[in-house]
């Protein structure tokens, strides 16, 4: 896999109304991580591993960032990324 297109169509308003909705388009290209090169090139050199101390476990935080989207923080990629998870669906009844 070299490339990875997505196209999706959002509605905004959870209406039917062409002028209301939003059109993404993504473009992803793939490529081979040069071993000499830093994985996470924007942080420090002690951290470029995961581990426990630099990690989170994502279902324990789940409903924390849920809450600091709902209340009108964070990015527009972000909360539209986190509502298409079944899981806060599920858990937390967000909606796309």
């Amino acid at each position: 896999l070299k490339w990875q297109h997505l196209h999706r169509q959002l509605d905004n308003t959870g209406k039917t109304a062409p002028d209301k909705s939003m059109t993404i388009d993504v473009l992803q290209q793939y490529s081979v991580i040069n071993s000499k090169d830093k994985v996470f090139p924007n942080l420090p050199n002690n951290v470029q591993s995961p581990n426990a101390s630099n990690s989170i476990d994502m279902r324990d935080y789940a409903s924390e960032l849920l809450e600091y989207y709902r209340d009108g923080n964070g990015t527009a990629v972000g909360k539209m990324i986190f509502n298409m998870l079944p899981m806060a669906k599920a858990r937390f009844g967000a909606t796309d």
